[in-house]
Formats: C-alpha cells, sequence, structure tokens
C-alpha cells in the first residue's frame, strides 16, 4: 500500500489512474504499453525488498523520473504466482516481472504463455527454468558468467588453470560449468582445491594448489575472494594483469571469479592482492561507467545505499517493457526474441531458449596511481 501510494502521483504525471483497474482484455489482449505487472515473494524477503526498490525506480516512486507504472502483486507459493499472472493479465499489462525463485518462476512462466504475456524472470538459475514464447530470463546465471570468464581467459592465450572452489552446491556447478568451457577451447585444469564453504583462513587450501598454471578460477562470493586472494599471493602464486611476466615473490597468475556481490568492499579488502584480477558479478555499482552512473546516481539519492544485482536486473527488466512495449505483448515478445537493448548489466539480448546471450559486463582490478580500482 506504502508503494502504490508513492508511485501515485508518477501515475498521475503520465496520465494513468491512481491504481490499475481491471479490464475487459484477457488472454490474447494487446496489453497496455506503458503498463507493467510484478510478481515478487511476500513478507520480508531480501531478495523481493531489492526488485521492488529496481522497480521503484524504474516507476519513478522515488523520484518522479519514471518510463513505466508497475504494480506489484505478491505471491507467497507457486499456486499464488499463477493467480497474480492471471489478475494483472485481466489489468492488461505489457509484460510482468518475476517471480525470482524456481517452483515460482515456473508456474507463473506456463500460465504466462498460456496468456500470451511476456514475463521476464529474475531467476538466478535461468539454465533450470521453464522456456517459451513468451517466457524471459533477464539474469546472467553464475553458470554462464564462468563460461564467460574462461572464454576470455582461452582468447587472451592462457592455457592451464587452477580452481579453488567451496563444496557446495554452487561450487561444483559453477565449476562444472568452467571446466566445459575449457574443454572445449583446448583449456586443462593442473590443481583442484575444495574447502568448506564456511572456511574465513585460505592459507592452508592455497598451500595446496600444486603444478603450473596461468591462471585460478575462484567460483564464491566477493568478500570470500577478498580473504583467499591474500592467501594465494602468500602461497607464491601473484595475481597480476594478463601478460604480466615476472612477479616480486613468487610467479604470476591472472585471477578469475564470479565475485558474487561484488562492491568497493572488495578492493579496500583485497587491495594489490587481487591486482589483474577479471570478475564477473552480473553487476557492479561502478560509478565511473557513463552507461550506469545515471541509474547509480538516481538510485542513491532515493535509498540511500549502491545497488545489487537484484535492483539492476530487476530495473533492467522493467526498461525492457518501457523501451519495447509500444506495440502490445505479441510485438514485444517478437522484439525480445530478436532485438538487443542497452542496459545497466549489459548489452541484453537472448538466445533461443530466451536466456541471456550477451556475457555480460567484466570488471578488472587496475592500479590507477598507486590506488587500486
Amino acid at each position: 500500500q506504502k508503494l502504490r501510494e508513492l508511485a501515485a502521483p508518477a501515475r498521475h504525471a503520465v496520465g494513468l489512474p491512481k491504481t490499475i483497474r481491471a479490464v475487459a482484455a484477457t488472454s490474447g489482449g494487446a496489453g497496455s504499453p506503458g503498463l507493467v505487472g510484478a510478481v515478487l515473494p511476500g513478507g520480508k524477503n531480501k531478495a523481493g525488498e531489492a526488485v521492488t526498490a529496481g522497480l521503484g525506480l524504474a516507476a519513478g516512486a522515488a523520484d518522479a523520473a519514471g518510463v513505466v507504472a508497475i504494480e506489484i502483486r505478491t505471491a507467497p507459493d507457486s499456486s499464488s504466482a499463477v493467480a497474480a499472472v492471471e489478475e494483472l493479465a485481466k489489468q492488461n499489462v505489457v509484460a510482468i516481472v518475476g517471480p525470482i525463485d524456481g517452483s515460482w518462476v515456473d508456474a507463473a512462466g506456463g500460465r504466462a504463455e498460456g496468456l500470451g504475456v511476456p514475463l521476464l524472470s529474475l531467476t538466478g538459475r535461468p539454465d533450470e527454468r521453464t522456456t517459451g514464447k513468451f517466457v524471459f530470463h533477464v539474469r546472467h546465471s553464475a553458470e554462464a558468467r564462468a563460461r564467460v570468464l574462461a572464454k576470455r581467459a582461452l582468447a587472451a592465450g592462457l592455457k592451464t588453470f587452477a580452481i579453488m572452489a567451496p563444496d557446495d552446491k554452487y561450487g561444483s556447478s559453477v565449476t562444472a560449468a568452467f571446466v566445459d568451457e575449457l574443454a572445449k577451447g583446448g583449456g586443462s585444469v593442473a590443481s583442484k582445491v575444495i574447502y568448506p564453504p564456511s572456511t574465513k583462513s585460505f592459507v592452508s587450501f592455497a598451500g595446496k594448489l600444486s603444478g603450473s598454471f596461468e591462471a585460478l578460477f575462484v567460483p564464491d562470493e566477493a568478500d570470500k575472494l577478498a580473504l583467499l586472494a591474500p592467501a594465494v599471493s602468500a602461497s607464491g602464486r601473484i595475481p597480476k594483469p594478463l601478460g604480466t611476466k615476472r612477479a616480486s615473490g613468487g610467479k604470476p597468475i591472472v585471477l578469475l571469479s564470479t565475485a558474487e556481490g561484488l562492491t568497493g568492499t572488495f578492493i579496500a579488502n583485497a587491495d594489490r592482492h587481487a591486482e589483474g584480477a577479471i570478475l564477473a558479478p552480473g553487476y557492479y555499482p561502478d560509478d565511473k561507467d557513463p552507461a550506469q552512473k545515471v541509474f547509480l546516481d538516481r538510485f542513491l539519492v532515493a535509498y540511500g545505499r549502491a545497488p545489487g544485482p537484484n535492483e539492476a536486473y530487476a530495473y533492467d527488466a522493467a526498461q525492457l517493457a518501457a523501451a519495447a512495449g509500444s506495440g502490445g505483448r505479441a510485438a514485444l515478445a517478437a522484439t525480445l526474441a530478436s532485438g538487443s537493448l542497452a542496459g545497466i548489466t549489459g548489452t541484453i539480448k537472448f538466445d533461443a531458449d530466451h536466456r541471456r546471450a550477451d556475457p555480460g559486463v567484466l570488471y578488472t582490478v587496475m592500479e590507477e596511481s598507486g590506488v587500486f580500482a
């Protein structure tokens, strides 16, 4: 209710009623351009709250500079997600953003497909989720980002790799994707070290790295990488930029990571121990990037904090619906399937299964006038 009250002035400014009302259009309806629905988890859900913030910025709820009107429905379970999709379809939205989680996405996607309403899911594991003519997955999976890192390293001429990964489903799945991509490009793994997910001291694990390798891949959170990088450096494997031939105190290697949740804190903690690291977090709040500076500045003013991946991908989803939805639902689905749009998470393009086909954005740690950035 609070979000609807905040959105009311923005809706009025673009000629829309205070809240959206049910209309006659249902299955097969064209949808109203500029009118978007969202299906998100209810209750105190951090991911849902983050997505709501990103959508709120796109809707102008925070600063009246929105580009689309968004009506949110909460769904505590998969059946509720189906009901929410049906309700929003009757209210003639041109597209629906969400849900975020597994079975909710499949259930909502199946119903959206039947109703002919484009659904822009925000699942972090799109490879495991339903596909269809009207279902699109906006987020880059960790596995897809790992493959991009492997391709980048191979393209730079690197052939031998080591891996340090947490002993959990994320670590094994993302490692498998990375290794598979290496095999396609002629790369090989010389050493592999697995550590418990709760690890905070990595000295002993870094000491287990063996053999000769040119790069080290770490599928983990940025906070863990900040603890791991100094231990690797102390073991005599010194993270340095691509092309470095010598390193004081050991052998230069290139550090690669999915670096989940990357923020500026990582640089402060890892410092020189991550020099040259190539990171694929999906999204990083980079105020030096012109493509996302406006978004970042608006978000900071509106919410008093930096956005994360959930906020960024939600904002991009809303932007997609706003930019390509003028022709209605069918035209929007066709445009998403064949076109591309510059977003803050990369140049958004979908593959044949409507998962992200673009590589997203890679970040490299560099020294600038004695300061790492």
